[in-house]
């Protein structure tokens, strides 16, 4: 079983590709018959918020926070919240980058500073969000 995700598409595509002709490879090479190959699940990146990931990227810097913009494809309820509304995730750091496992284990500060993030970003949206209302008005 491989668990493949990829940002864009294509770069999947190219991948499923690649690895059916290894494992073609292989099958030939060793005389092993393998199963034809079988995708249970193909869920469809989410892009984040514009918005919202442009006020991360400000609170981050307004925190101290160490940040990277990463696509998941996991199927996190912001997949399907962004259907509705706007919606990112942020992620905190996770011993040896281990998280959805037993072994998952982020520190009390790294934590904190993941609500830190969030809290600086629901203050800037909201103000963000209020403009059109208070110059309509």
């Amino acid at each position: 079983m491989i668990d493949a995700r990829a940002e864009l598409r294509p770069d999947m595509d190219r991948f499923i590709a690649e690895i059916s002709e290894l494992v073609e490879w292989m099958a030939q090479a060793t005389g092993i018959v393998i199963a034809e190959p079988k995708i249970i699940s193909d869920n469809q990146p989410t892009p984040g918020d514009p918005l919202i990931l442009r006020l991360f990227d400000a609170a981050c810097k307004a925190t101290g926070a160490s940040h990277r913009c990463m696509a998941s494809g996991a199927g996190h309820d912001t997949a399907w919240m962004a259907r509705i509304s706007r919606a990112a995730m942020i992620f905190v750091a996770c011993r040896e980058g281990r998280s959805h496992t037993p072994d998952e284990w982020a520190e009390n500060d790294d934590i904190a500073l993941g609500a830190a993030v969030l809290l600086h970003t629901v203050v800037e949206l909201d103000a963000e969000l209020q403009k059109p209302i208070q110059e309509t008005m």
